[in-house]
């Protein structure tokens, strides 16, 4: 993790973002104090909908429910 001054990297920001593109975090100081760290934005794994993967639905989950059912 790099400790970088906020004027350093104001004057040279392309090559800073190249190292934070590699995995290297950053942090930024302003009179020596850490303000704020700087790290590459990682993609989430995609995500699977549902709970019951592979269950198979029947046909007659589709059909219209019964009026007795509606009135239970």
């Amino acid at each position: 993790m790099l400790k970088i001054n906020i004027q350093e990297i104001h004057n040279d920001l392309e090559n800073f973002l190249v190292l934070i593109s590699n995995e290297e975090e950053i942090i930024l100081t302003y009179h020596e104090k850490p303000v704020a760290k700087l790290a590459a934005i990682t993609a989430k794994p995609k995500r699977t909908l549902g709970f019951a993967r592979g269950a198979e639905i029947p046909d007659s989950f589709f059909e219209p429910l019964s009026e007795e059912d509606l009135h239970v």
